[in-house]
């Protein structure tokens, strides 16, 4: 062995049986110890909200049994007159259709939910400060017909699949927020930070649930355009002819792409929501 590639290797050896300063030493314990402690909160975080969640799902099918068996009793209620057993049975169509719609709910929330992640965290807290300003900045004149629609994880996964945006009266016989048959809520660029911090679902269960996703629609006629600009409604979309795009985060956008891939969508109409912000400006230049 050459006597330079000898000193080297010995050189080498030295460097590793020399013990770390006891400084650096302690300081990688802390970070260690940190780590940990910043997991296990993250699993009882996790472990906490997954409990209210299971304990929502059993409230609710015992509230959903409890309206069953009340709306047969007025369907067999022969003292009733015919227009009373119909107001009365319509009237607990209503509410057992709108238990059945939060079961969906939270049973959409717990499939999806997950230990909260710092680096989530963190883009959540740049997507609430600096998209809504980005998107309406960047935003050319010759896309101000952009309108938007938040939509939970969960949600989005069934929006996609069944390729239309709907009203919750349409697809779930229940009303949620001001929608109304045959209507959707979205926001323009210049008010899509009611969407951004309202409906897509930033904060819920402790960071523990992904961020949702927007759908970037295009109206279906002058008429939805209109709506638009002066009700923040529309008629429900038909995914295959007004879907621009769809923006969510790192974290979801590979699951978001998968859906629209199965679903006979181009899984590349999905993008990360500052990724959005560029192909915007792009368009302008």
């Amino acid at each position: 062995m050459p006597e330079n590639r000898s000193k080297y290797i010995h050189s080498l050896e030295g460097l590793k049986l020399k013990p770390a300063p006891l400084e650096r030493r302690q300081k990688r314990g802390k970070e260690g110890n940190k780590t940990k402690e910043s997991s296990a909160e993250a699993k009882r975080i996790y472990e906490e909200q997954k409990g209210i969640l299971q304990r929502l799902i059993e409230r609710k099918k015992g509230e959903i049994e409890k309206t069953e068996t009340r709306l047969q009793a007025f369907k067999d209620d022969i003292a009733l007159t015919a227009d009373k057993r119909e107001r009365f049975v319509a009237a607990v169509e209503n509410i057992l259709a709108s238990h059945k719609y939060e079961l969906q709910r939270f049973e959409g929330q717990l499939k999806f939910l997950r230990p909260p992640m710092k680096n989530d965290m963190r883009y959540r807290m740049r997507v609430y400060k600096e998209l809504p300003d980005a998107i309406e900045q960047a935003t050319p004149s010759s896309l101000g017909y952009l309108r938007f629609h938040g939509s939970p994880i969960f949600a989005t996964e069934t929006i996609i699949r069944n390729g239309v945006l709907s009203s919750s009266v349409d697809h779930a016989d229940t009303q949620s927020s001001y929608d109304v048959s045959d209507q959707v809520s979205v926001t323009t660029p210049k008010t899509v930070e009611t969407t951004i911090r309202g409906y897509f679902d930033q904060y819920n269960y402790k960071y523990s649930l992904p961020m949702g996703a927007v759908f970037v629609l295009r109206p279906r006629d002058e008429e939805d355009a209109r709506a638009g600009e002066t009700s923040m409604l529309m008629r429900n979309a038909d995914l295959k002819n007004q879907l621009i795009k769809i923006f969510t985060s790192p974290e979801m956008l590979p699951q978001v792409k998968q859906w629209l891939k199965e679903s006979d969508f181009d899984p590349d109409l999905a993008t990360e929501s500052f990724a959005y912000v560029d192909e915007l400006k792009a368009q302008s230049t």
